[in-house]
């Protein structure tokens, strides 16, 4: 008897508990999370390689990155060369063919791949020494043979062509060329014309001005001890001599001081790309890029303002989104979306309304906290990661970042508040200077744009100055 009271005691206590629950309102949010990072292990080579290792034994495997840190450069009629030696460098090594290559790679059932930036390897911790042999025979004796170099250019040429009526392609690479000009790295873009005049000697030279070990990077995740990584770094990259690295200085570009419009003909485009963007001073130093943060996401998140309008309440495009860099050889601000032709002068509109809402209004405290939120919860899964854990040992090093740049990152977003956003948004999403981009049937949409009020200039896919198009007959 006394256990069936107790029971029944038991039973309601719990019943009560969950009735007290109101469903009806969203559950107060915890305290952001105390963030541990990390520190990786570090050692460097005699020819300068920084050596990072982070240690996890959970499973017996093991990965290797290496990265260079290059500026970006200026390419001009060359400019498609770095991407066509990251395509190569995968086409075999002097010593094997890429059949023999890949299949070597199949046999240890492991990932190897480089590119123009590196390298990287991952295998079981048994098979490693193997893996990260061919990583490095790929990035240190790649084979050019000129039959592997014209058929990756076509393929090159062939994708490029397939991408001529992407109006989001089209529209980006314009975008990147209007706000950063012809003298910066960011503003160049490949051309097949370009493409087909580059020489497989131009390849070389190109692999010969980046593939040393300065300024590099070498990182070890897994179930690998120091004395292990240690070993593995000096047996394959201690012996590499340093270059000399040639790097010209990137010219800082000013942002736009007024509003335009460039209208990007597609004559076949079914539908208008919109970017509204501008250049912005903003890097991981800059005090404000907190603020900035959650200013952006606020405007262009899954449920921020641009998104809730433009296609919850007009039903204009699928996603409407912003995004800010921090890059600091160039970052930018952009808005986007992708809209019907009749609807591309009201969709710049409205977006412009919601960038001054956001300069003019106040966020609601609760926009504010979903923001914090989910960069809480965003945040704290990364740190779990253990390769951004040493990318972000390596962003510390190479940005010369505060040592606890990372363990106070969360802490400076939840002191964000409205008025840093209004202040933030107001010098940085300024919309009386933006450069608006719009990639689509220009003869169909002229009138709307030039009703806009701002100065419009039409321009081929490749931002070249063109005559206004008009409608034909079948238009």
């Amino acid at each position: 008897m006394k256990k069936i009271y107790l029971l029944a005691l038991t039973s309601l206590l719990a019943f009560n508990s969950f009735a007290q629950i109101d469903r009806s309102h969203k559950p107060e949010a915890g305290p952001a999370p105390t963030i541990h990072f990390e520190t990786p292990q570090t050692f460097e080579l005699k020819n300068g390689i920084k050596v990072m290792l982070v240690q996890d034994h959970k499973l017996p495997k093991i990965s290797a990155s290496f990265s260079m840190t290059r500026a970006p450069k200026l390419y001009g009629k060359k400019k498609g060369v770095g991407d066509l030696l990251s395509s190569i460098l995968n086409e075999g090594t002097t010593k094997l063919s890429k059949a023999d290559f890949d299949e070597s790679i199949d046999l240890l059932g492991a990932r190897v791949s480089v590119n123009a930036g590196g390298g990287y390897a991952s295998s079981l911790t048994a098979d490693f020494d193997q893996a990260l042999a061919l990583m490095v025979e790929a990035m240190k004796y790649p084979a050019f043979r000129q039959e592997d170099f014209e058929k990756i250019k076509m393929q090159q040429i062939t994708a490029m062509k397939s991408d001529e009526r992407n109006t989001s392609s089209i529209a980006r690479k314009v975008l990147s060329h209007i706000n950063f000009g012809d003298k910066h790295p960011f503003g160049e873009f490949s051309t097949v014309e370009g493409i087909e005049k580059i020489s497989l000697e131009d390849v070389k030279n190109e692999y010969h001005k980046r593939f040393m070990p300065n300024n590099s990077y070498l990182v070890f995740i897994g179930d690998i001890n120091l004395d292990q990584a240690k070993k593995y770094a000096e047996k394959y990259f201690d012996s590499w001599e340093k270059g000399k690295l040639s790097e010209t200085p990137v010219i800082k570009v000013k942002p736009a001081t007024k509003t335009q419009v460039f209208v990007v003909d597609v004559p076949t485009a079914s539908q208008a790309m919109m970017l509204v963007s501008n250049i912005v001073e903003n890097t991981r130093l800059n005090p404000e890029s907190y603020g900035l943060s959650v200013a952006n996401q606020i405007l262009g998140s899954n449920d921020g303002y641009l998104f809730m309008n433009l296609r919850e309440k007009h039903s204009y495009t699928y996603g409407a989104y912003s995004s800010v860099g921090t890059d600091k050889y160039g970052a930018t601000f952009t808005a986007e979306a992708n809209v019907g032709h009749a609807v591309i002068d009201s969709a710049i509109i409205e977006t412009f309304k919601e960038m001054n809402r956001l300069s003019n209004e106040p966020a609601a405290a609760d926009a504010i906290q979903l923001i914090k939120n989910k960069e809480n919860g965003k945040f704290a899964l990364a740190m779990e990661n253990k390769g951004n854990i040493a990318s972000y040992a390596i962003n510390i090093e190479r940005d010369n970042l505060p040592k606890d740049y990372y363990t106070t990152f969360l802490q400076k977003i939840n002191e964000v508040g409205a008025s840093e956003i209004q202040a933030v948004a107001k010098k940085y999403i300024n919309t009386n200077a933006m450069n608006i981009v719009v990639a689509g049937n220009a003869a169909l949409i002229a009138d709307k744009m030039e009703g806009l009020g701002y100065h419009v200039t039409y321009l081929d896919a490749f931002g070249k100055k063109i005559d206004r198009p008009t409608l034909s007959n079948e238009e």
